[in-house]
């Protein structure tokens, strides 16, 4: 997989109350992130 085509990865963290996501732009990739205080974004 190339890491520079036009797609979005997503990331979770092992509490899941965490979201990354990584994006490429053509002058470079852009890191998002967004935390849930008091929640989380699946439930098992």
């Amino acid at each position: 997989m190339d890491p520079t085509d036009s797609s979005l990865s997503l990331f979770c963290g092992k509490s899941r109350s965490q979201l990354k996501a990584l994006l490429w732009e053509p002058d470079g990739f852009i890191l998002l992130s967004k935390q849930l205080s008091n929640s989380r974004y699946w439930k098992s």
